[in-house]
């Protein structure tokens, strides 16, 4: 498995007493018939401990934004979008669910290609300045999605990803 790229200000927030307490989610906001147009914090931190994962970071990508991990390591984000579009709340329209590994030299553009021409449901990036391969799915709230689709989303992007790495790091 790659190694998952973490900020340094990530790092920080999960240093600080205060982030700690942060970290812990109100499962009932998980729930799979709950439907959301918006997300905040604590929507994305319900997400994650609903699907069964840890959240480790909170803030590190901006303010509605969580860092987790699965049980076998994998570090994953969920990083609101379109937020405070409104005028009135802070909240976000959309979430952005990424998984981001280092790149090495064996990554290739033809590689990144490949990925994004065989996984539709997820965009492969490469930031070559930022030595990044990220493996992205965006979902967007509009008009109401339930807490269950939004998990299923993220099942399909951590699935992906694991595929994605063959293609770009190939046994």
């Amino acid at each position: 498995m790659r190694k998952f790229i973490v900020a340094m200000f990530a790092l920080a927030v999960i240093s600080s007493p205060a982030a700690a307490q942060n970290l812990t989610a109100d499962v009932s906001l998980g729930k799979d018939s709950r439907i959301v147009k918006t997300v905040n914090v604590e929507d994305l931190k319900a997400i994650v401990v609903a699907s069964g994962y840890k959240v480790t970071g909170v803030g590190g990508n901006g303010k509605v934004s969580v860092q987790a991990k699965t049980e076998d390591g994998l570090i994953f984000l969920l990083i609101g979008a379109a937020c405070g579009t409104d005028g009135k709340s802070p909240d976000c329209q959309g979430i952005n669910m990424q998984v981001r590994y280092d790149a090495d030299d064996n990554v290739t553009l033809e590689a990144i290609n490949t990925s994004n021409l065989s996984f539709a449901a997820t965009s492969t990036w490469y930031d070559e300045g930022g030595n990044t391969v990220g493996i992205s799915r965006y979902v967007i709230l509009d008009h109401g999605v339930s807490m269950g689709s939004i998990r299923i989303n993220l099942e399909t992007l951590l699935s992906i990803s694991s595929q994605v790495t063959e293609i770009i790091w190939p046994s």
